[in-house]
């Protein structure tokens, strides 16, 4: 192994990542429980991991602001103060619990002898300071101390790989349960990487193997039924029925998890059937730890339980429902989060009935699907903003759903709206299949709601205050209906322009005004890059912003889209290494989102988050998985709250959140921040001054009156690089920061310790 491997080793420091992170993880699908020395539970949920100590009821995270790669996790291993953390694609991850910091190898991820549905690490044996871990491609041998990795072994014929669930050291013995059978050798035994020198003692697919007292103890599945063996002298303790989900050796006992069952082997090798699923209320199980503070039961969407003298208590921290985030939007002090999901191509199934994520004041409120009247494929959240307790979510199947107060009142549909379904005449679909795919909506000055369904001819809606509706035919410029197959996002402009993003037929827009109306479209022939937009964001300039499947356009002056006969998009033009290029140019583009500093926060569907300047010629942040607590570089939503500055990122594998540095504009400047103050030696980012009006002018000065810095604030906020005019980073000191609103009629003076 090592020579075949090679290590990336990354050591993060968790306090840095903490002071500007923080992550929103979903605890509801226990995967794995690993109980530690110190008497703590340790539980993972996919990519994020927990302890609780059942003493004092303590919780405490581990995610990937501490340095957790984002990736899901496959085993769990706690010993020695130290966490060892295997995933699906091979990463292994050490975090220390004395020091906080978190050591990665991606050595087998990074290998491509193994296949990548081979790298999963299954299992951890800690034995005479060696790390067995069992992998979908054999066994490999690490040395934590200096943590590398030492040898592998591969137990197929002719040294083939082949999956390994769980090893264990039994005196001078390393034994194997793996997909083909059981397999034994002598742990010093010099030819120990060759396979041919590992004894098979026994076939079947062995799914474990560990010590009760002095009984080798192993696991046989067959799918339909586990089968307990005695290893030493190969009589069969007990058959049990059933799926067997997760097993777990720990200190002489044996438990045995199927879906609706916890069954426990202690030391007189005994079976006992601890608990069935729904005698305690409980959909199912999928994993359990016994100890001496109760049963543990994890599950695949409750999260975790801790069974005590009869009591069943909930164990698991807040968090979403589950960690896919769609889209989201925040509402004052709350955050709403729905997970639906469709293909590339605006296909909503398998249909999903998640429910509801939302957080009210830091505490997650989530509403499950059976309060949502069964609307399925929840895809996006509208703020009403005339009314603070109302919101909207489409359904790309059922429709929109209304909820006031965090309560759901109704869900409109084609029974009861002038929302339309599918024709099923149109369409290779059963004659009673209703389906209203409701992609975005969005109000307009005047309190209209303003719609967006697919796969229909009147596809752009409008319900008035009054409740009544009326409906634009979208076919002049879309064609045919099997054309509308899907839509992106809909913005509308301070003017009542409406703008929606198609797969097919590019940029729609539509507009209304005197009794007159204008629907038109723009494509390829205009400048797209493809007809496929999937992102719209209309700036502070009224520029609107559009990102497709394989690049970004601006539509400068956005009214020109109606105003003008032959409208063309523009490409951003910068110069990188001495060489011009377009900006994103191929990047799956998903998200755009305007910050209070007229700033550009782009999401991509592989290559993580962008901030760009106000124009798009400057990155001033680029967020990925590698380099920031972002649990994949497949970005699905962003959501600015320009009120602290807090931009939250929705992904497939979770939600995490960056304090940035836009904010929204004041009214006065009564509450003018300045921070950090003072600033201090060895910093590197930005001076923020917050609590301005739009297009404040600003100025600072040192002590002696002389000017080295001036800028006008886009928003709320301006940020200042520490470098006066010429470039260089000005000297220790203090500054003056002179503010005053565009008429002059208010101002404002801040002071700044600067010391280098």
């Amino acid at each position: 192994m090592k020579k075949s491997l090679y290590c990336i080793l990354i050591l993060v420091c968790v306090g840095l990542s903490a002071q500007q992170w923080q992550g929103y993880y979903s605890y509801n699908n226990i995967n794995g429980i690993s109980p530690s020395e110190n008497g703590l539970i340790y539980a993972y949920a996919e990519n994020a991991i927990f302890s609780y100590d059942p003493l004092s009821g303590e919780l405490q995270t581990l995610t990937t602001v501490e340095g957790l790669s984002g990736d899901n996790i496959s085993a769990l291993f706690v010993k020695d103060n130290q966490i060892y953390v295997g995933h699906y694609n091979g990463l292994l991850g050490i975090y220390d619990l004395a020091t906080r910091s978190y050591f990665l190898d991606s050595s087998i991820e990074r290998n491509q002898t193994i296949p990548e549905d081979k790298k999963t690490i299954h299992h951890f044996e800690l034995f005479d300071k060696k790390l067995y871990l069992s992998t979908a491609y054999g066994i490999s041998v690490y040395d934590p101390e200096n943590k590398v990795f030492r040898d592998t072994y591969y137990l197929g014929p002719g040294n083939s790989q082949i999956s390994v669930h769980q090893s264990v050291v039994d005196g001078a013995f390393l034994y194997a349960a793996t997909e083909t059978g059981l397999y034994r050798i002598d742990a010093n035994d010099p030819l120990i990487i060759q396979s041919e020198s590992w004894t098979q003692t026994a076939t079947g697919n062995w799914v474990g193997i560990g010590l009760i007292e002095d009984k080798l103890v192993g696991v046989k599945s067959s799918g339909s039924s586990a089968e307990l063996q005695i290893l030493d002298d190969a009589s069969v303790m007990k058959t049990i029925s059933g799926g067997l989900v997760s097993l777990n050796y720990l200190e002489n006992r044996l438990v045995l998890s199927f879906k609706d069952k916890i069954f426990s082997i202690d030391n007189a090798l005994g079976a006992e059937q601890i608990s069935q699923a729904a005698d305690i209320g409980l959909e199912g199980f999928s994993a359990a730890v016994i100890v001496d503070q109760g049963v543990f039961l994890g599950t695949a969407s409750q999260g975790l339980f801790r069974l005590s003298g009869g009591e069943l208590t909930e164990i698991s921290p807040q968090g979403p429902l589950v960690n896919d985030t769609f889209h989201m939007a925040l509402q004052e002090n709350q955050i709403w989060i729905v997970h639906g999901n469709f293909s590339g191509s605006y296909n909503p199934h398998p249909l999903d009935s998640y429910g509801i994520s939302r957080q009210v004041e830091k505490s997650w409120q989530n509403i499950h699907y059976e309060n949502v009247f069964n609307a399925k494929s929840l895809g996006r959240v509208i703020v009403d903003p005339n009314n603070p307790t109302t919101v909207y979510v489409c359904s790309f199947h059922s429709g929109l759903l209304e909820i006031f107060d965090g309560i759901p009142i109704t869900l409109w549909d084609h029974t009861n709206s002038g929302l339309e379904a599918l024709d099923n005449t149109k369409f290779s679909v059963p004659a009673n299949y209703r389906s209203i795919r409701l992609r975005d909506a969005s109000f307009d000055s005047k309190g209209n709601l303003w719609s967006i369904t697919a796969l229909v001819e009147k596809g752009l809606k409008k319900r008035d205050a009054s409740g009544e509706w009326n409906s634009v035919n979208l076919l002049p410029e879309i064609g045919i209906v099997s054309n509308g197959l899907g839509y992106s996002n809909m913005v509308i402009s301070e003017s009542d322009e409406i703008f929606v993003g198609s797969i097919v037929s590019g940029l729609i827009g539509y507009r209304e005004i005197n009794g007159n109306s204008l629907l038109k479209a723009i494509n390829i022939e205009n400048n797209l890059p493809v007809n496929d937009v999937r992102a719209l964001a209309l700036d502070a300039d009224n520029h609107l912003w559009i990102g497709t499947t394989e690049g970004l356009r601006v539509l400068y002056n956005a009214s020109r889209f109606f105003e003008d006969e032959e409208v063309q998009t523009r490409e951003i033009i910068i110069e990188e290494g001495g060489n011009l290029g377009e900006l994103l140019n191929n990047q799956f583009i998903t998200v755009i989102e305007v910050d209070g500093n007229n700033q550009k926060w782009i999401g991509t569907a592989g290559s993580g988050v962008f901030l760009f300047s106000e124009d798009g010629t400057e990155t001033i942040q680029h967020f990925t998985k590698e380099n920031s607590p972002l649990p994949t570089n497949s970005i699905r939503t962003i959501a600015l709250d320009n009120e602290n500055g807090l931009v939250y990122f929705g992904t497939t594998n979770g939600l995490v959140s960056f304090q940035g540095n836009a904010f929204a504009s004041k009214d006065s400047f009564e509450n003018i921040e300045v921070y950090p103050n003072p600033v201090r030696p060895h910093f590197s980012g930005r001076l923020t001054i917050r609590g301005l009006k739009t297009d404040s002018h600003v100025k600072i000065t040192d002590i002696s009156g002389n000017l080295v810095y001036e800028t006008q604030s886009k928003g709320g906020s301006v940020q200042w690089d520490l470098r006066n005019f010429q470039g260089n980073r000005v000297r220790s000191g203090v500054y003056l920061i002179f503010v005053s609103d565009p008429d002059g009629t208010e101002s404002a003076v801040e002071k700044v310790m600067i010391v280098n």
